[in-house]
């Protein structure tokens, strides 16, 4: 058979010496090759472990391919064939090979995009694998436990192609979508395109000199287009160890369908694209006695004081290396710094602060050919404080030059590991702008949430990192977006029709960031979340209705939102949701955002607050301080500091980029600052018997805290303890059920004092939680996933997949489920429904305890919807009483507390009664707060059936009957109901029983009197009015010019059989009982008569106006049955 190359490419690093022997040469054409199973023919055969039909022959088009044999595709161990012809495995042989092939797939139904029917590729997908097997062991090319090594051909969102070598290093990057010449998922909207131009992968496999230790390397390279894939050492190492196949004499070669090509029905991604691979080449040829080639070393170079430290990734098979350095950028490099077998040199030699040194070290072998590294910045300096950008407008008179990279001047860097070209010097001869739209083609969003790109800069100033260091600063930016393509809105104002494209935004779409990063991390993206790198770092964040927010950190909390600015008040509209506006705005006002960090005395944590002034009008929220929920692993330990900034990952999320012009930046740093004194947060109390609870939220660098008590708000408060580092603390000492007390809590900053919170009132009652889960911030240490059991059921129009606890008794948290605590909450069940339309994908990961501060809370949600009015979740989580509660002549409460929103429906309470029966109440909420049923008894409440693993229909209440309250005889499970939603965050909820406060003592709480002074016949203000009369009569206990509205007298009715008596009434419960009354003479002890059955409410009284507040005015006609009649209003508590 003739050997043809349709490209020739040499490989640095990658070509051997010799062609050595050939292994195949096959172009799977007659006659060597015949139509048909692939295994069988020229000596290939079937792997054990994996199923049959690999390939099938093509003979006259000259491919094995995978798509005739899609229905025998094996999506546990994939299809895979061996050449059973053993190989030898010496130290320095070298496996060449090259491959042609074509990637196909086809589209699935219901999936579109751009209009257009298209294959939905999904995360990743490992399509074809290429490898070595031990000889004893004719398995499926297992890279993990079979002690394989492989080289991977994987396909990425949404349609980029990259090679994996036996595990997760890539040695083959950078090879889009385009040129692979194809577009999956009509990303671009010009036509789906369905197969990839003929692609090539050439590649090299070596054992090398190095015990266990074996090389690959990869190039992609498309045939029609030469467009070719990267490989940088400091992205992926290109080594692997295998002891089992580096002992072994001889190998095999093997190849196949890898089980990931099609992950359609599994459980990490359903409804994908299955991949095809068609092969038109396969050359291979095994050469032995190879002299290593030297992969370039991959440098980087730190400097500190008067120092540079140089560290590089190298070649196992290197024997030295020699580190040289130039004072210019590119060389010559004519100082020899030094040589070491190591992989790391720190230079000293005569450096100066300040000054650029350039440097590269040389990797060599005898017998190899020597090989330099990447040029590597080196620049001493040492930690500076006080003022370090003043004003920065990015202007010619600062030395900025117009219309470069900000990199590279100033002092300003580019962050090698993110994308390139962060920000372009703009208009520097007039204001001045460090922009990021010039470069929005360089822009280089993250693949997955794993990934952590964007493109950034940092500024190459070294800053303590100290405790007590803070970091202040103002940055003056606009956010700008382009409306997107035929995306067009028509507005008619005042009589005028306009037509104009409008720009799309979507929920978290993120394009800046900006914080403190580590000397190690300066190369890499800002990030803070689990699993990455720990910077301290606050982020311009938005929802889909372009509202503008102020995060510390990179997680959308609430508790991390320290500003939100309204469409209007950022000055744009790049929806045109402003029907009244001429046109959409895509740019807003400028926004001067003044910011600060602090290092704190509490391990791991940064402090942070921001305010934004537009216009002249500056906006914060109420609390000033916000605390990662991620302490900074990487950052706090660090001795030294970086500011970075940059064009955040989720920039680009809607489709089309959120750019940022930056017009004037500031930062000072000061060392060793006093705490921001603060009192306790969100002082609470909660009474039971002859008992009291006391809460508060943790604040920063608070070395413990003190609890006081006092009898009257205004009274004398004794300490009651100090020293606790907790932040409950329960109190016992002496306390009468009914009686009303006041608590201060104190945080105390050592030699800085003590700082006292307001005081909180706490009414011990005989009474105690039936039920309860949380408050706590305790429950996780880290973010658990609950366990359940899944089944999807088909139903007219979707599938809903049901979901249910199968923890230990059918749990879904519970001990030993990741770090849930059962000391501190009780377990949760749980049974859900979460209906999916056709091709949608939901992330089940989304379903959390997530460990947060304050509270840990239950996260329920649904992402990735097609269609998010229709794709909902219908919930019910709830935690079992232990026995049976009878709530019959009993008073009950039921509260819940939700941090944050509960999208789409609402949450409501839910009972269960006995072993089945279900109740949900009427009241639920929508929003952040607290859900009150102060009385269960008096709640309407509908039943529920609970759904099973056969249910077609969604569970919910929404139209149900509402009615009064079943004989709750034998509770035995309390929870919540979240009602065909798509997001909530509960962190506790609760069934109380005993003693409830009365009607009148929940007013004159509200009205802020307590004990003696609440009595309904006391007069604290005294103005002659009762304080149950004040409530009545929609008066001020506390202030003696407010005694409510008088009953009045309106004349007689038009027959002049009546008389007209009005008075003030509360609409709506809770309410006092009222009652007109009547006597015939005013002597003193004169007999009050209730006759009220003989009026005739009539409605609003003449000239006295309709309601006021909570309060209507009612019309009592009175009959003038005898001569005299003295009319008065009686009010009573209920």
């Amino acid at each position: 058979m003739k050997r043809t190359v349709g490209m020739l490419m040499l490989v640095v690093g990658m070509v051997s010496a010799s062609l050595g022997v050939s292994v195949i040469d096959a172009d799977f054409t007659s006659p060597d090759y015949s139509d048909g199973d692939l295994a069988g023919q020229q000596s290939w055969a079937e792997m054990q472990l994996s199923w049959p039909k690999a390939f099938s022959v093509d003979a006259a088009a000259g491919v094995a391919a995978t798509a005739p044999y899609a229905g025998s595709f094996n999506p546990t161990n994939g299809n895979h064939v061996y050449l059973n012809s053993s190989l030898g495995n010496a130290a320095a042989d070298e496996w060449d090979g090259t491959v042609d092939f074509k990637l196909s797939t086809t589209p699935m139904a219901g999936v579109t995009n751009n209009d257009e029917n298209v294959a939905n590729i999904g995360n990743v997908h490992s399509v074809y694998d290429i490898g070595l097997t031990r000889s004893d062991t004719t398995n499926y090319l297992n890279t993990t436990q079979g002690e394989d090594i492989a080289l991977v051909v994987r396909v990425e969102n949404p349609g980029g192609l990259v090679v994996q070598f036996s595990g997760n290093n890539v040695i083959a990057d950078s090879f889009s979508m385009d040129d692979a010449g194809w577009d999956p998922e009509n990303s671009n909207a010009a036509g789906a395109d369905f197969e990839t131009d003929t692609i090539r992968m050439t590649w090299n496999l070596r054992k090398t000199t190095i015990d266990q230790t074996y090389k690959g390397t990869a190039v992609l390279s498309n045939l029609t287009t030469a467009a070719v894939s990267t490989f940088s050492l400091a992205d992926a190492d290109n080594f692997t160890t295998k002891s089992n196949l580096y002992a072994s004499a001889s190998v095999f070669l093997a190849m196949g369908h890898n089980a990931s090509a099609d992950r359609n029905g599994t459980d990490i991604s359903p409804n994908e694209s299955l991949v095809d691979i068609a092969i038109e080449s396969l050359i291979v040829d095994q050469s032995s006695g190879v002299a290593a080639v030297l992969t370039a070393p991959a440098l980087t170079a730190e400097g500190s004081d008067q120092t540079v430290e140089l560290s590089w990734k190298g070649d196992p098979e290197a024997t030295g290396y020699t580190v040289k350095r130039s004072s210019v950028e590119g060389g010559p490099y004519s100082t020899t710094v030094g040589t070491t077998n190591g992989t790391g040199m720190v230079d000293t030699a005569g450096l100066v602060n300040g000054q650029l040194y350039y440097y590269i070290v040389t990797a060599s072998r005898a017998g190899s050919a020597d090989v330099d590294s990447n040029e590597a910045i080196g620049e001493p300096n040492t930690a500076v404080t006080g003022t370090i950008l003043d004003d920065v407008h990015f202007t010619t008179t600062e030395g900025f030059a117009n219309n470069i990279d900000l990199a590279g001047q100033q002092g300003w860097r580019a962050a090698a590991n993110t994308g390139p070209q962060a920000f372009m010097v703009t208009d520097a001869d007039g204001a001045g702008y460090a922009d990021t739209e010039p470069y929005e083609a360089s822009f280089k969003p993250s693949l997955s949430d794993g990934d952590a790109f964007g493109n950034y800069v940092y500024l190459n100033k070294l800053m303590s990192n100290n405790v007590g260091d803070e970091w202040t600063g103002s940055t003056t930016l606009q956010l700008k977006i382009d409306p997107l393509p035929g995306q067009w809105v028509t507005n008619i104002v005042e009589g005028v029709t306009n037509i104009a494209e409008t720009a799309t935004i979507v929920a978290h779409q993120s394009p800046y960031a900006w914080g403190l990063t580590t000397e190690v991390d300066k190369d890499n993206a800002l990030r803070d979340q689990a699993g990455e790198s720990h910077d301290a770092l606050m982020l311009i964040r938005l929802n889909s209705e372009g509202q503008i927010y102020v995060n510390f950190g990179g997680n959308f909390l609430a508790n991390q939102q320290m500003v939100a600015l309204t469409p209007a008040q950022a000055g744009w509209d790049p929806s045109w949701a402003v029907t009244t506006n001429a046109a959409p705005d895509f740019e807003t006002d400028p926004m001067t955002i003044d910011w600060k960090f602090r290092k704190t005395l509490d391990a791991g944590v940064y402090y942070g607050e921001a305010s934004v002034t537009i216009g002249g009008t500056t906006y914060a929220n109420a609390v000033s301080g916000y605390y990662l929920s991620n302490t900074m692993e990487d950052l706090y330990p660090a001795e030294l500091a970086r500011f970075s900034m940059g064009h955040y990952r989720r920039a680009g999320e809607g489709g089309t980029i959120i750019n940022v012009a930056i017009d004037a930046l500031s930062l000072t740093k000061a060392d060793s600052q006093p705490p921001q004194l603060a009192a306790p947060g969100t002082v609470s109390g909660e009474g039971s018997d002859t008992t009291a609870i006391i809460s508060w939220f943790a604040g920063t660098e608070v070395s413990s805290y003190s609890v006081y008590r006092a009898y009257d708000n205004d009274g004398a408060y004794t300490q009651l303890t100090n020293g606790l580092t907790e932040l409950t603390y329960t109190d016992t000492d002496g306390l009468v059920n009914g009686t009303t007390y006041f608590y201060k809590v104190a945080s105390d900053y050592g030699i800085y004092g003590e700082v006292l919170s307001d005081w909180v009132p706490v009414r011990p009652l005989g009474r105690g939680a039936a039920a309860q889960w949380g408050p706590s911030g305790a429950i996780v240490t880290t973010s658990v996933n609950p366990t359940f059991a899944e089944t999807q059921v088909p139903t007219a129009g979707g599938t809903i997949e049901f979901r249910i606890g199968n923890g230990v008794d059918g749990t879904m948290w519970t001990d030993g489920v990741g770090t849930y605590n059962m000391n501190v909450v009780p377990s949760l069940w749980g049974i859900s429904q979460l209906f999916q339309l056709p091709g949608s994908s939901i992330n089940p990961y989304n379903w959390q305890m997530r460990n947060s501060a304050p509270f840990d809370y239950v996260r329920l949600r649904t992402k990735d919807q097609t269609d998010a009015a229709v794709e909902v979740h219908s919930v019910l989580i709830w935690t079992e009483t232990g026995g049976g509660v009878n709530l019959t002549g009993q008073s009950a409460s039921f509260d819940l507390s939700l941090q944050g929103i509960a999208l789409g429906g609402p949450v409501h309470a839910a009972l269960r009664n006995g072993a089945s029966d279900w109740y949900v109440s009427q009241s639920g909420i929508t929003s952040a707060g607290p859900l009150e049923i102060p009385d269960v008894g008096s709640e309407l409440w509908a039943p529920l059936v609970a759904a099973t693993s056969t249910s077609t229909n969604m569970m919910t209440v929404i139209g149900a009957s509402f009615a009064a309250a079943p004989a709750f005889n034998d509770v035995q499970a309390v929870g919540f109901f979240h009602d065909n939603g798509r997001n909530t965050h509960v962190d506790s909820f609760r069934l109380v029983v005993g003693e409830q406060p009365t009607t009148m003592q929940l007013w004159t709480d509200s009205q802020g009197i307590y004990n003696a002074d609440a009595a309904a016949d006391a007069d604290p203000d005294m103005d002659g009015v009762d304080n149950i009369y004040e409530w009545g009569l929609f008066g001020d206990p506390a202030d003696p010019a407010s005694k409510g509205q008088a009953p009045q007298y309106a004349g007689v009715d038009a027959t002049g059989t009546n008389i007209l008596f009005v008075t003030p009434r509360k609409m709506n419960e809770p309410k006092p009982v009222y009652t007109v009354m009547e006597t015939p003479y005013l002597l003193y002890g004169a007999a009050w008569t209730n006759n009220s059955g003989t009026y005739v409410e009539t409605g609003i009284g003449p000239n006295l106006g309709g309601s006021f507040g909570e309060y209507k005015w009612v019309t009592n006609a009175i009959p003038t049955d005898i001569d005299v009649k003295f009319i008065g209003l009686n009010v009573q508590e209920p």
